[in-house]
């Protein structure tokens, strides 16, 4: 009947070591878990997508003083644009706990940069009567156009994109630690410190 007493303090002292190790897991568990958690809050900045865009730009102007022509300018060119578009994790993100899950609520995609290549334009025609070109002409258009990229229907599928890259992307990482985690986009998110 001895048996008992030290099968009792066996099991005791195997249940205290496995209730141990779960603890320090947990917390071993945690401290990774803000680890990357603190890393994704790090980046700023993630870009997800780009986009090269190739436009193709027209102007004409012509000023008139009773018939006479005073300026005759017209050209036509294209250049190549590169867009940035990505998720600005400065802005705020919201964690919450679902279940098994981590929900990572992040803002919206949004362009980064859009920048024009001058050394992709190609001039397909230009004339000019009694004034000249410039640089300045050049750039006037080019600026303008890029407003006119930004709200074109390309742009939204290349937020989309970058919206399901970041999603994918940040979700693997997270699996990768061994933590579930569900990644969602809005336009309300609050920064949380932490």
């Amino acid at each position: 009947m001895k048996l008992k007493p030290k099968l009792f303090l066996i099991i005791f002292v195997l249940l205290l070591s496995a209730v141990t190790f779960k603890v320090l897991y947990m917390r071993n568990q945690k401290k990774e878990e803000n680890l990357i958690l603190n890393k994704i809050e790090q980046l700023q900045q993630l870009v997800t997508a780009k986009q090269i865009y190739r436009e193709i730009i027209y102007s004409k102007e012509t000023k008139d003083f009773l018939w006479i022509p005073l300026v005759n300018k017209e050209f036509l060119f294209a250049l190549d644009y590169t867009i940035t578009a990505g998720i600005d994790i400065s802005k705020g993100y919201n964690i919450t706990d679902e279940n098994e899950y981590k929900i990572i609520t992040l803002p919206r995609a949004e362009i980064i940069s859009i920048d024009a290549d001058d050394t992709s334009i190609h001039e397909y025609f230009a004339k000019q009567r009694f004034s000249k070109l410039n640089r300045d002409d050049y750039f006037e258009l080019i600026e303008e156009s890029k407003q006119t990229i930004i709200s074109g229907e390309s742009i939204e599928e290349l937020l989309r994109e970058s919206e399901e890259n970041a999603r994918l992307l940040l979700e693997n990482i997270l699996t990768i630690k061994d933590i579930n985690a569900k990644v969602e986009f809005s336009n309300n998110v609050i920064k949380v410190l932490r």
